[in-house]
């Protein structure tokens, strides 16, 4: 790991990779030109809800360009309807078409995902069940969450 390159503001290199979960397992090829990424991954249910019973989070990060996204879901279906607008947003201030749709595949393994990205020519790309690793960018985004949190 590059601990340069994480932006900390103390130099302990204990510290820092004690917040490193594990290396991807395997890296992703690169996308096809001039396009986008979109991990996609959903944490929760939270020990503690909003006051608008909200207890799962959901976040989205590009590959690309590192726009990150945050929403809180009563439920966890609201999933895709993120990920339509976090798409929206990137396509819109990227200039860039988001090419590949990255989940783990239980919140976005539906006929709608699938028709959502058919129809607009976006890859839906699932990782393998319970193998975090394969999906870095939206993990370490909620592992910072979190460490916040806490």
């Amino acid at each position: 790991y590059d601990v340069a390159a994480t932006g900390a503001t103390h130099k302990c290199d204990a510290c820092l990779h004690s917040k490193y979960k594990a290396k991807p397992y395997h890296p992703y090829p690169d996308d096809k030109d001039n396009a986008q990424a979109l991990s996609v991954d959903v944490t929760g249910k939270l020990p503690v809800q909003s006051v608008d019973g909200r207890h799962y989070l959901a976040v989205g990060r590009a590959t690309k360009t590192s726009y990150s996204f945050v929403a809180a879901m009563a439920r966890k279906l609201e999933t895709l309807s993120n990920a339509q607008a976090w798409i929206a947003y990137l396509e819109k201030h990227s200039g860039q078409h988001v090419a590949t749709l990255r989940a783990d595949g239980g919140e976005l393994k539906s006929e709608a995902a699938a028709s959502y990205c058919a129809m607009r020519g976006t890859e839906l790309a699932y990782t393998p069940p319970a193998n975090s690793q394969s999906n870095p960018f939206a993990e370490n985004l909620i592992g910072q969450i979190m460490s916040l949190v806490r």
